[in-house]
């Protein structure tokens, strides 16, 4: 058995969604190309929503000509939002073609307040699919910029995209990237991405459970989840959250 508590959180009325797997944060089954098709002829590169080889369904590829430039962004014009985390883990599918020229895949978030945070992780990839994973926490990153420039992750965070180092003059080439998950902390306690309510007057969550059975506590200050399930979805309160205001 499995649970998970939340602490004196509120929840938005889109729902959230909850597991202690890695939960998918974009695989572009959903997306349209106008969000993600980008070009840059300064740079010789282009971002195209489109069927990968080897794969059932839409991917990324991102190319570029590394004449011109010493590295090629993927970035994301919706971004998916981060429950706040103490350690977490990000795993991304790409493929990769023969004598691949990257050196580094490097992860993007953005936090509450504009700055863009970037862990590095220096890849030697092999021909076809594979993950790349990012150990992250809120003080590990490998670079800041912008926003208020702080240096501090203020949370919640989203997923802003990825930057590919390569060595310049390395010619053209391209990668592929599809599934990216996230898992937050070790499963057993998740913040969620609105807080400053609390679980009182007779506020009800409404809780589906799948892939087994759960139990539902609710009091003032916490909800607990508890059961064989693998994943929960939180979905609207019976009232309207007290004491929060959207920004």
């Amino acid at each position: 058995m499995r649970s998970i508590k939340f602490i004196t959180a509120a929840f938005a009325a889109a729902g959230i969604f909850v597991s202690g797997h890695a939960a998918i944060v974009e695989n572009f089954e959903n997306v349209s190309a106008a969000d993600i098709n980008n070009k840059n002829a300064k740079r010789d590169s282009s971002v195209e929503l489109l069927k990968a080889p080897e794969s059932k369904g839409s991917s990324v590829k991102v190319s570029w000509n590394g004449s011109k430039f010493k590295f090629a962004e993927l970035t994301f014009k919706d971004r998916k939002a981060l429950p706040v985390f103490e350690e977490g883990t990000f795993k991304v599918r790409v493929y990769a073609p023969d004598n691949s020229p990257i050196t580094r895949f490097n992860l993007r978030l953005i936090d509450a307040k504009n700055e863009v945070f970037q862990w590095n992780k220096g890849v030697s990839l092999k021909k076809g699919w594979q993950d790349v994973v990012f150990n992250i926490t809120p003080n590990n990153s490998s670079v800041q910029w912008g926003g208020n420039n702080d240096k501090k992750l203020d949370q919640p965070a989203r997923l802003l995209g990825f930057g590919i180092d390569y060595p310049r003059n390395s010619g053209k080439s391209t990668v592929w990237v599809d599934d990216i998950s996230f898992t937050s902390g070790k499963g057993d306690k998740v913040s969620c991405v609105i807080p400053a309510a609390m679980f009182d007057d007779g506020d009800k969550i409404t809780v589906r459970s799948y892939g087994g059975a759960s139990k539902t506590k609710q009091n003032a200050e916490s909800l607990s989840l508890s059961g064989s399930a693998h994943s929960y979805l939180l979905i609207e309160r019976k009232w309207p959250m007290k004491g929060y205001k959207t920004p």
